[in-house]
């Protein structure tokens, strides 16, 4: 009995001294770790395409009709509140900052949500969306991909631990 006791303390102190409880987590989570991958893809489309797409399209509209705003100024306006928003989250997620991904699925949602009311009032007021009821289903099936690649993603879960965000 003493000598079973011993061993296993003996075994205890080794392994703590071997194997700090913080080296062990980043062996755990290997390559699937901070900015990169998919996440590192959506970053960069929330930070720089879509704004520079917010850019040409606004560009566009000023050429082809003389106005920043020409025909549907309220979806313009909305969908340019949403890049800025969506700037402000994509650089607190770039950053790994606390909250992140939980600001990442707000914004995702809001997004589906403003998404439903564009394509609904669009229609019922007879207003020309900028992408139709095809495009709004798409971008609602895009946005909830993000979500669940926000719910589910081995790399989102070991940048982000469930005490940081």
């Amino acid at each position: 009995m003493r000598n079973l006791r011993s061993l296993l303390t003996k075994e205890i102190a080794e392994s703590k001294r071997t194997k700090p409880a913080e080296t062990h987590t980043i062996q755990e989570r290997g390559q699937l770790y901070g900015i990169g991958g998919w996440l590192l893809f959506f970053c960069v489309s929330l930070t720089i395409i879509s704004p520079a797409a917010i850019v040409y399209f606004t560009a566009k509209s000023v050429i082809v009709s003389g106005r920043a705003l020409a025909g549907n100024e309220m979806f313009q306006l909305v969908n340019t509140a949403l890049v800025v928003y969506g700037v402000i989250v994509g650089i607190t997620l770039w950053r790994t900052r606390r909250g992140a991904v939980r600001q990442i699925k707000v914004f995702l949602l809001v997004n589906a949500a403003v998404a439903c009311i564009e394509a609904i009032l669009g229609t019922a007021l007879g207003l020309q969306p900028p992408v139709g009821v095809v495009g709004y289903i798409a971008e609602i099936l895009y946005l909830g991909l993000w979500l669940l690649y926000f719910s589910n993603s081995r790399r989102v879960a070991n940048t982000f631990p469930k005490t940081r965000s």
